[in-house]
C-alpha cells in the first residue's frame, strides 16, 4: 500500500478547521505557515524522488493556501504558465476576492484533468454543481463573488466546494510531483 503523503504533510493536514474562511485576510495558523516556510524539500517529501521542481513549488504554495497564507502562496508559485500553476493561481485569486484575475487564470488553465473526478466528488452535496456536466470553476468563482457582495445563503456549500477542490487539486499535484515509495506491509 502506497503512502499518500509525506509524514510532514500528513501531520499538517491533521490541523483542524482549515479552509473554512472564503476570503481570509491573514493566516490563522502562523506556526504552521512558518513550519512550511522553513521545511526543506527533503522534509516536505520524506526525501522522495521529485518529478518536477516547479511541481514541488506548487505543492508548497498549496500548503500555504491551506493555512490561509495567500500572499505567500502566490509568491511561491512558479512563474510557469502550465495548467496546474494557472489553476492554483485562480484558486488563490478567488480567495483573495480578486474575481477578475481568478477568471483570467482559469482561462489560462483550461479544463483541468481532475475536473470530472472533482465533479463526481461535489455533485451529491452541491445542487449548483450537480446541474453541471463537469466541474465548473467559473460557477464556483461566480458563487464566491456573490458571497463576497453579501449573499450569505450558500456559505456552507461554498466552504464544502473549497475544501473538496483543495483535496482533489492537492492530491493531483502531489501525485504528479512526488514519488513516494510503497510502505512495507506487515505480516
Amino acid at each position: 500500500m502506497k503512502k499518500p503523503y509525506s509524514e510532514l504533510v500528513t501531520r499538517l493536514f491533521l490541523i483542524p478547521r482549515q479552509l473554512e474562511r472564503l476570503f481570509p485576510s491573514d493566516p490563522v495558523e502562523i506556526e504552521q505557515v512558518i513550519r512550511v516556510r522553513e521545511s526543506d524539500d527533503t522534509a516536505l517529501t520524506d526525501g522522495a524522488e521529485v518529478a518536477s521542481l516547479d511541481g514541488l513549488r506548487v505543492v508548497r504554495a498549496a500548503l500555504f493556501y491551506y493555512f490561509d497564507a495567500l500572499d505567500e502562496a502566490m509568491t511561491t508559485l512558479p512563474d510557469s504558465t502550465d495548467l496546474d500553476t494557472a489553476y492554483w493561481r485562480a484558486m488563490i485569486f478567488r480567495r483573495l476576492g480578486d474575481i477578475d484575475n481568478a477568471k483570467i487564470a482559469l482561462r489560462a488553465a483550461g479544463e483541468h484533468p481532475s475536473s470530472n473526478y472533482l465533479h463526481s466528488r461535489v455533485a451529491e452535496q452541491s445542487a449548483n454543481m450537480a446541474k453541471q456536466l463537469t466541474w465548473d470553476p467559473y460557477l464556483f468563482v461566480s458563487m464566491a463573488e456573490q458571497n463576497k457582495y453579501g449573499d450569505q445563503e450558500s456559505v456552507d456549500e461554498l466552504v464544502y466546494l473549497q475544501k473538496t477542490e483543495f483535496e482533489v487539486m492537492f492530491d493531483y499535484i502531489w501525485r504528479a510531483t512526488v514519488q513516494l515509495e510503497p510502505e512495507e506491509e506487515s505480516l
